[in-house]
């Protein structure tokens, strides 16, 4: 579980759909991973200067709005997502897009309530990494 998938997952949302949702169902999860409330904030408000990004990081947020707004992504955008991950996790990132685009789509259609998650739910999300559950 790194950063970046959190990054990436919260990311996704923004352009489209019940973003509200899916922002405080990975809020507490993308804390434990490690992202900082700035890089959330940053996330959030789509200023991603704010967080201070590592490369990596900053190219997949980039390929995924792009992929999210547009049909094609620029070819600047392609090479730096391709350079970091290659042409596989090109393809994982395209089909983590496709797959967060849906349930976007299906939490907003739904009109789903946020259901905030306290400590006990990261307690229990421990606990299964760790006894492998």
């Amino acid at each position: 579980m790194t950063p970046i998938r959190f990054a990436f997952g919260l990311h996704l949302h923004q352009p489209v759909g019940n973003f509200d949702y899916v922002f405080a169902q990975h809020e507490p999860l993308s804390e434990l991973a490690g992202v900082t409330e700035s890089e959330r904030t940053a996330i959030r408000t789509q200023n991603y200067d704010l967080g201070r990004f590592p490369e990596a990081d900053r190219a997949v947020i980039e390929f995924a709005a792009e992929t999210i707004r547009h049909p094609r992504v620029p070819d600047t955008v392609f090479s730096q997502v391709s350079k970091s991950f290659g042409y596989r996790g090109v393809v994982e990132l395209l089909q983590l897009c496709g797959y967060y685009l849906a349930f976007s789509r299906l939490c907003t259609v739904l009109d789903l309530e946020i259901e905030v998650h306290g400590p006990g739910v990261l307690d229990q999300i421990l606990s299964m990494r760790t006894d492998g559950a």
